[in-house]
């Protein structure tokens, strides 16, 4: 759904009381015409910029179960609403007025135009958060000093509802009550300064970047004003979304279908960043181990200390004795020391004198090893004056 350059109040007003979305956010037609009166005024406000005239959601806790305060109340002053009881008023919240600095009497049934002349947003989904006990909601907000008390950090929400049915008072938790409140109808929440429950805290704006997950679709609401990059939404195409089709591969598809198409893989791609994002670890990331809450900064320190203590531990260790090492030398093999002596004989061997091979091949030859005899000077001398006699005379 999209503002077109021809479009009339009574035209847009139509349009918005029959689109899903609105009708999915707005159940009830009284307060889907407010909604609607209030986008129109919003959006043709003269001299204002399109940021300032673009409705704005909020997210906000708003009521915890157990004890619960009301020194105004004349026939009693302090009540108990267990969870229970709150999980069965959570529906009749969806759709309730929101109403600026003060609470107002909301009148029951509404007249047809009280919504849209005194209500300053809507609240558009609730729901029972389990991580801190709470219980959530989200509203939209269309009135300029509304929207910029929901920024400020000096205010809080508050709500307000009827009871329907109460039992006797007695003790919780050893402190006393007047009543116990076991059914309720939700009338409005107020943007207030002093809100009753100390722990709502600050009112935190809401982007959405898909249609929310728990059956609400302000996003195309959202989307009617603004476009991703901040700018008014244009088309040049005007007519019916649904009825207009495109032919894709063959098939006849239509432009509303193509939308939400490209509009929830757009969402998951912000989704998976987002997640990527908070489970990204940092030095500050914070883990609680024990009941012990540390960073993991110190998780590494605490690694590293100990590796540095092992380091620490192998240099102290002691170096071998000089018996040891001697033990080491005499396990090496013996049988290396003959292996040095055979080059020698080898070489020797190749190095006799050609006559003595010669010889020895002959000797080998006739079948029998020769070895020859070699005299030296005296011993021929000594031979012959044995065999001839003495020279001297």
């Amino acid at each position: 759904m999209e503002f077109f350059a021809n479009d009339t109040e009574k035209g847009f007003i139509a349009r918005f009381m029959s689109d899903k979305s609105a009708v999915l956010d707005f159940p009830a037609d009284n307060q889907r015409a407010a909604v609607a009166y209030s986008i129109w005024r919003a959006r043709h406000v003269k001299n204002s910029a399109p940021a300032d005239a673009t409705p704005k959601a909020f997210k906000s806790r708003f009521i915890l179960p157990g004890l619960v305060n009301y020194p105004e109340k004349e026939a009693w002053k302090m009540g108990l609403i267990q969870k229970p009881t709150l999980d069965k008023m959570l529906g009749s919240f969806i759709g309730s007025p929101v109403v600026d600095v003060t609470h107002k009497p909301i009148p029951s049934p509404l007249p047809e135009n009280w919504f849209r002349e005194n209500a300053d947003g809507v609240v558009s989904k609730a729901w029972f958060n389990e991580a801190d006990g709470w219980y959530w909601c989200e509203f939209l907000v269309w009135t300029p000093e509304t929207k910029e008390h929901c920024d400020s950090e000096t205010f809080g929400v508050s709500c307000a509802y009827d009871i329907l049915e109460a039992n006797a008072g007695g003790e919780h938790n050893k402190i006393p009550f007047d009543i116990e409140i076991i059914d309720g109808k939700y009338t409005h929440l107020a943007i207030v300064q002093n809100p009753r429950y100390e722990g709502v805290g600050r009112i935190d704006r809401v982007v959405y970047n898909s249609t929310d997950n728990q059956g609400g679709s302000l996003m195309n609401l959202l989307e009617i004003f603004k476009g991703k990059d901040g700018k008014e939404v244009k088309n040049s195409f005007e007519g019916d979304l649904s009825a207009q089709t495109v032919d894709v591969d063959g098939k006849q598809v239509s432009l509303k279908e193509l939308i939400d198409v490209f509009k929830a893989e757009e969402a998951e791609k912000a989704k998976s960043a987002e997640v990527g994002a908070k489970n990204a670890l940092t030095d500050e990331t914070e883990f609680e181990i024990d009941g012990k809450k540390t960073t993991l900064k110190n998780m590494c320190d605490s690694y590293r200390a100990k590796n540095a203590a092992s380091a620490k531990e192998e240099e102290k260790k002691p170096e071998e004795k000089p018996e040891e090492k001697k033990a080491d030398n005499a396990e090496k093999p013996a049988e290396e020391k003959p292996e040095e002596k055979e080059e020698p004989i080898e070489k020797a061997e190749n190095s006799a004198p050609a006559v003595h091979q010669g010889l020895k091949q002959a000797a080998e030859m006739r079948g029998g090893v020769h070895q020859p005899k070699i005299e030296g000077g005296r011993e021929a001398a000594l031979r012959g004056k044995a065999a001839f006699g003495s020279t001297k005379k």
